[in-house]
Order: C-alpha cells, then sequence, then structure tokens
C-alpha cells in the first residue's frame, strides 16, 4: 500500500470522500456503535487492498498510518461492517451511490449490467454493485 496516502490525500483534497461519508444513508443511535466513517473507511481500505471476503478485512487492523489519513478512529472489525452493510435499505443504498457515482464520473461513462459502456444515465452502475453485494451476504435466519 506504498503510494495509498497519495490517493487518499487526492480523496480529501478533492472533497469527494468527505461527501462518501456525510452522504451515507448509514446511521447508529447507540453510543457503542461505530462510527460511520471507521466503518465506510475500512471498507474503502479493504477494497483498494484487493480484498474479496469479510475475512480479509483482519489484515488491516494493524495498519495505523492509513486509517489516520482517513480520519479513522479505529480499523472497523469484520462483524461490524458485515452488519452494517446489512442495515441498507436497498432504495436508499442505490441513491446514495448513484450520488457518489455521478460525482466521482460527472462526465464518465456508465457500465450497464451486460458489462457493455453506454451513456444512458439510467443504467448506473449503482443497481449493479448494490446486486453484487446483497448477493456476497449470506442468509440469515
Amino acid at each position: 500500500m506504498g503510494q495509498l496516502p497519495f490517493f487518499i490525500e487526492f480523496l480529501k483534497a478533492s472533497g469527494l470522500y468527505d461527501a462518501f461519508i456525510s452522504d451515507c444513508p448509514l446511521s447508529y443511535t447507540s453510543p457503542n456503535a461505530p462510527n460511520v466513517r471507521d466503518i465506510l473507511g475500512t471498507l474503502v481500505l479493504s477494497v483498494l487492498a484487493g480484498h474479496k471476503r469479510y475475512a480479509h478485512i483482519t489484515t488491516i487492523r494493524s495498519d495505523r498510518v492509513n486509517p489516520e489519513l482517513l480520519g479513522m478512529d479505529c480499523v472497523a472489525s469484520e462483524d461490524s461492517v458485515r452488519r452494517a452493510l446489512l442495515q441498507f435499505d436497498k432504495a436508499e443504498a442505490i441513491t446514495w451511490l448513484d450520488k457518489v457515482f455521478q460525482r466521482t464520473y460527472p462526465y464518465g461513462r456508465a457500465v450497464g449490467g451486460d458489462g457493455e459502456s453506454t451513456t444512458d444515465s439510467q443504467e448506473c452502475t449503482a443497481e449493479l454493485s448494490y446486486t453484487r453485494l446483497n448477493a456476497c451476504q449470506p442468509e440469515y435466519k
């Protein structure tokens, strides 16, 4: 993760990261709940590290530099991240991700569900991202 501090600086200087956090529909009422910034920051660091499973989040828990650069208090546990993702309402999550994608790629081309590039703004990648995210969730009974 040698180049990550430069990317984090870009995210902070552009305001993209703070907007990503502030627009997130995730909220907690318990004083013992993790900070939303910590949950989303943990996800960002995990994705940038190439992780594909919740269990891999544990490997970034010892990182003391990058979480601090993102303004995080701590790296959230894999269980906290999993529970946070289960709380999202599909419609709210898609609206939030649409806003994030439009802010990040205002002039870019969206990718449709079939993987083909399209300029149709209705075929945003937020629906596809939420569907993939939801497919990775285990069924709880």
